[in-house]
């Protein structure tokens, strides 16, 4: 994060850097700059391909995304403080929505749809 920063402060502002750094540096900046955003994108990239779609439980997607709405099994599974601080402070009922739509289960993931769901 440092070094994407800092060169990018470099190329921002050249002509005040210009001031206290030689010209071959804004071209070592370029370079690197690039070098790390490609970095950078291929990690994202990777990590939200594996989290959003490549995961077991959620293969071939989370239905979240087009549902809007979490079962209370994966509210106790994946967010069990949010799920405990509810259910103590009494909000649980209050939360609570019917199942989603079923064209939206069907056209959006291929799961079944909940009977009891919570909305987002």
């Amino acid at each position: 994060m440092g070094i994407i920063g800092g060169s990018g402060l470099v190329l921002w502002f050249p002509e005040l850097f210009a001031y206290v750094l030689p010209g071959w540096m804004f071209n070592i900046a370029t370079v690197v700059h690039g070098e790390e955003a490609l970095l950078a994108v291929g990690f994202i990239f990777t990590i939200h391909f594996f989290n959003g779609h490549l995961r077991p439980e959620k293969f071939p997607m989370d239905s979240v995304i087009f549902t809007g709405r979490v079962t209370v099994q994966e509210m106790e599974e994946e967010r069990p403080e949010e799920f405990e601080r509810l259910r103590r402070a009494g909000r649980l009922d209050e939360l609570a929505s019917a199942a989603a739509p079923r064209w939206s289960t069907v056209l959006g993931a291929p799961r079944a749809a909940p009977r009891w769901c919570w909305a987002s």
